[in-house]
């Protein structure tokens, strides 16, 4: 999931750059035409200026909606980034949970060692005494 989410935002960052770039050429094209309105305006060709400011219209419009698309971008770069975080999120207090369980079952083992190291003692000393008693019969035995 989470390579995913990474390839996302990467293929979103390259998108607002790209779109950036697109908004940057787009900019300099209005420039260039407001130059050409410019120098008409002082020619007085009313016609041709006329035309141009129409061309800047569309690239003002033009221009709109590459912001736009843009913002969306941005808009989707931030969802995809607070879903990634949300992933991270839920992996993480997976991960905190599969360690409490794997350390009570720990507890749990070292508990019952111990339990078995408690009775092996007993038995041990048990054994002892019995073979205490076993030798005790035998050299008394031997004695008679």
């Amino acid at each position: 999931a989470r390579q995913s989410l990474s390839t996302e935002v990467q293929g979103v960052t390259r998108t607002v750059n790209q779109l950036q770039g697109d908004v940057t050429a787009t900019q300099a094209e209005v420039r260039e035409v407001a130059q050409h309105v410019s120098q008409i305006q002082s020619g007085g060709y009313d016609k041709v200026l006329a035309s141009l400011e129409a061309q800047v219209q569309g690239l003002n419009t033009t221009l709109q909606q590459e912001q736009d698309k843009e913002q969306k971008v941005e808009e989707d770069a931030t969802n995809a980034t607070a879903e990634a975080r949300s992933v991270v999120t839920a992996v993480q207090k997976q991960a905190a949970e599969e360690k409490e369980v794997i350390r009570q079952q720990t507890q749990a083992e070292q508990q019952k060692v111990a339990q078995l190291e408690k009775r092996v003692q007993q038995v041990s000393e048990k054994d002892i005494a019995d073979m205490g008693k076993v030798q005790d019969t035998v050299s008394a035995a031997v004695e008679e």
